[in-house]
């Protein structure tokens, strides 16, 4: 068996909760590889092959069994292309950061209800991105332009899977991104206005949400158990049990079991505590999920849940960059001694880290070893 299959076999046990050989340690980097790298996040979105040079520098330098995502992951350059700036770099170079941005107005909720599609055909992307707003032939020019990005931009991420296993020996755990109806709601009204709408117009955001689930629904083609979907969650950090069960979870629980109907697993990666609507997850399909927790009780849950669905987490950013080496052994060997028997976990960090200061990158080494090495 080679480095690859090895790694992809120890994944798969753990995520059909059985109990691999040793607990596998997944990668959460973002732009913090282009720190690490000596790049700029600028040239890594202008030109893939550098932003593959970057983030390929960061897992030979530290061991991983796989990783969940890789690159910038998102297509900034047609973004800017169109003129939009909500996502953009920081001053340091290096970090992405993202501005909240409304194209979705109160009084017209209504119209998105009754076709989202074509409401953000004729307002809402227009609204987002400036160059469509040109008269025409500008617009039609912008457009042409970003679709060959576009195609450049596809060619290259479908191809990363087989890229990685060839030159790194590395699982691409869940390249595929998606997103709940409600948290692509509250994008197109803005984090504010969108929240607020849970209150003030609860009947109407049932509704655009019902609306929103065909805009994120995946197209109905079979899916490989491998790799997995990622579906990054934003709003439940900020509701209520009764608002998660009035206005997330239904639409959520049909998106992710249309996932898993296709063929696929999914990996729902949790912004802050989910402890008070993680046991939801039992009314899925036993070894279905994974759940990817942050700042829970990664300890609890796996007692919690950890029988039903795959537990990922336990290693916090903030012991890497403030610990020592051994402080971040020591808690590394806990997580495996009380969270790693009968399988169904995956260690990896509680935060992508962004910036050069988020990680001591000789605590990094030495907990990626002390794994590799069997985290006895």
């Amino acid at each position: 068996m080679g480095l690859y299959e090895e790694r992809l076999n120890r994944i798969k046990t753990t995520c059909n909760l059985e109990e691999p050989d040793r607990v596998p340690i997944i990668s959460m980097i973002q732009t913090y590889a282009v720190a690490y790298g000596n790049g700029k996040t600028q040239e890594c979105i202008e030109n893939k092959e550098t932003e593959f040079s970057v983030f390929r520098k960061y897992l030979e330098d530290f061991y991983f069994d796989g990783t969940y995502l890789f690159g910038v992951n998102r297509p900034v350059k047609m973004f800017q292309m169109l003129g939009n700036s909500m996502f953009f770099v920081a001053k340091d170079g290096i970090t992405l950061q993202h501005r909240d941005n409304c194209i979705l107005e109160d009084d017209e909720i209504e119209e998105y209800i009754q076709d989202p599609f074509r409401f953000l055909k004729k307002i809402g992307l227009p609204r987002r991105y400036p160059e469509l707003r040109k008269p025409f032939p500008q617009n039609l020019q912008a457009l042409g332009a970003v679709l060959q990005e576009m195609l450049k931009f596809k060619g290259y991420t479908d191809q990363l899977p087989a890229r990685l296993e060839k030159e790194l020996q590395m699982p691409l755990v869940s390249p595929t991104l998606s997103e709940p109806p409600l948290d692509r709601y509250v994008g197109y009204r803005s984090f504010s206005k969108g929240m607020v709408d849970l209150r003030r117009r609860p009947e109407a955001v049932l509704r655009a949400v019902d609306a929103t689930y065909q805009i994120v629904a995946p197209p109905p083609v079979p899916l490989p158990d491998f790799p997995f979907i990622f579906l990054p969650v934003v709003t439940t950090n900020y509701i209520s049990r009764k608002q998660f069960e009035q206005f997330f979870w239904p639409s959520c629980k049909k998106l992710i079991l249309q996932y898993l109907g296709l063929g696929a697993k999914v990996v729902i990666g949790f912004e802050g505590k989910c402890s008070h609507i993680y046991d939801c997850f039992l009314e899925l399909p036993k070894g279905s999920v994974v759940a990817l927790i942050e700042e829970s009780d990664i300890v609890q849950a796996k007692k919690d849940i950890g029988h039903h669905v795959a537990i990922s987490g336990g290693i916090p950013i903030r012991l890497l960059k403030n610990g020592t080496k051994q402080q971040c052994i020591d808690h590394v060997k806990r997580m495996i001694q009380e969270c790693g028997p009968g399988g169904g976990f995956m260690l990896t960090m509680d935060k992508a880290p962004l910036s050069a200061a988020d990680v001591n990158p000789e605590n990094l080494r030495a907990v990626t070893e002390f794994v590799e090495m069997g985290g006895n």
